[in-house]
């Protein structure tokens, strides 16, 4: 199977992973594939009533907390979606989304320090 006869099953996963720009090169072979950033709803635009539950995010474990660049507060995400990371010594930690719903972020400064369990944020489902 050639990569053009993967490109479906990778965009896909580039699309479930948040991943805009992938560079592939093998030999002399080289593709670079560059996807629009999927479009999220704006939070503000939905209300509050909508919501009925939120699952708050954990952090794995204490760390500093990295934020995913693309994807910001009032973000749709998907149960397992990378949300950010906690960063210890060399290990980066996924912090993922537990549910599907509306990401609601903690007001964390980027590498600010968080415990263990502390919450990075909530996601709200209808």
């Amino acid at each position: 199977m050639s990569i053009l006869d993967m490109l479906p099953q990778i965009t896909e996963r580039m699309r479930g992973h948040g991943i805009t720009t992938l560079d592939y090169q093998k030999g002399k072979t080289s593709l670079r594939l560059s996807l629009e950033p999927a479009h999220t709803p704006d939070a503000a635009s939905t209300p509050d009533s909508v919501f009925t539950a939120t699952t708050p995010i954990p952090s794995p474990e204490m760390g500093c907390f990295q934020h995913m660049p693309d994807i910001s507060d009032g973000a749709t995400v998907r149960a397992g979606d990378i949300v950010g990371f906690v960063i210890v010594g060399a290990m980066r930690l996924p912090v993922l989304a537990p549910v599907s719903g509306i990401l609601k972020l903690a007001p964390l400064p980027e590498g600010g320090i968080v415990g263990y369990g502390a919450p990075l944020g909530v996601v709200a489902t209808p």
